[in-house]
């Protein structure tokens, strides 16, 4: 990893609902924990008015969800709204909407326990719109590396679960009058589409990435290549570099020269002050 390819990527503010930076209400500038602490009030209150009970560990989970997904899908160099209430629901362009359809898909491939092979079945307008949204996966990626976009990701996986779910209620699946080869079709597609949504939120098996949106992965991309040709190209290759990036750079700290680094922080902090 070459840490002279650093590139700054410039960004907006986080304001609130008047417009104005977002502060914690005794009026100073909010940090990352004001905004997750308030983040985790607004769940526990839709919880409780929904009337359901769930763990603290689950409402954390949803929270950081919901603050890194409208984080993320919004254009990184512009300012944005920030409203706890808004980001939290379950409708809409949201983390905890991606998270419920994840959850929904997860659930019928669970109770599916005896699904025959697939065989090829003609497919409904909603099934062949499902396969063509994840097909685009790997573009937007690639678009998503060259204009230095997150909310492209973000998006898509928006975008995907919107089409998951007009799948999930237009095409039954377990129902007892769904015939053998469809329902068997149909959760072949259900398979690949929560692979697919995974792959775009989560990076369980990596290990800088725990419990992290896949876009994260992409962020550490933006920062660190100045142009696609000298950064990966492929979706494996962006997987790997995002998983080794924090070592990469401890490793070159630890074998430049006080002289190198010193001119690699001189420079970035150059970079940043004129952002």
């Amino acid at each position: 990893f070459d840490y002279n390819k650093f590139e700054h990527i410039g960004y907006g503010t986080i304001n609130g609902r008047d417009g104005k930076p977002f502060k914690t209400r005794d009026g100073n500038a909010a940090g990352l924990d004001d905004i997750i602490d308030a983040v985790n009030e607004a769940v526990v209150a839709r919880v409780a008015e929904s009337g359901k009970t769930l763990d603290s560990d689950t409402i954390s989970a949803i929270a950081l969800a919901a603050v890194k997904f409208n984080d993320l899908m919004h254009d990184v160099r512009s300012d944005y709204i920030f409203d706890p209430a808004s980001v939290t629901s379950f409708e809409g362009r949201t983390g905890p909407y991606i998270l419920y359809t994840a959850v929904r898909l997860n659930s019928v491939l669970k109770r599916a326990t005896d699904a025959p092979s697939a065989t090829y079945t003609p497919m409904t307008t909603d099934e062949r719109n499902l396969l063509i949204g994840i097909l685009d996966f790997e573009r937007t990626v690639h678009s998503a590396f060259e204009n230095r976009a997150t909310d492209m990701i973000a998006n898509y996986a928006y975008d995907l679960c919107q089409l998951i779910n007009t799948f999930y209620h237009n095409c039954p699946i377990l129902r007892d009058d769904v015939p053998a080869d469809v329902r068997a079709g149909r959760l072949h597609i259900a398979t690949i589409a929560r692979d697919t949504l995974a792959k775009t939120i989560d990076l369980k098996k990596h290990n800088h990435m725990k419990n992290s949106f896949c876009i994260i992965a992409i962020i550490s991309i933006m920062a660190s290549c100045t142009s696609s040709t000298s950064g990966p190209t492929t979706k494996d290759e962006y997987i790997n570099f995002a998983t080794s990036f924090y070592d990469d750079v401890d490793a070159q700290k630890e074998t430049a020269n006080d002289k190198e680094w010193s001119e690699f922080k001189k420079k970035n902090d150059k970079i940043v002050g004129e952002t």
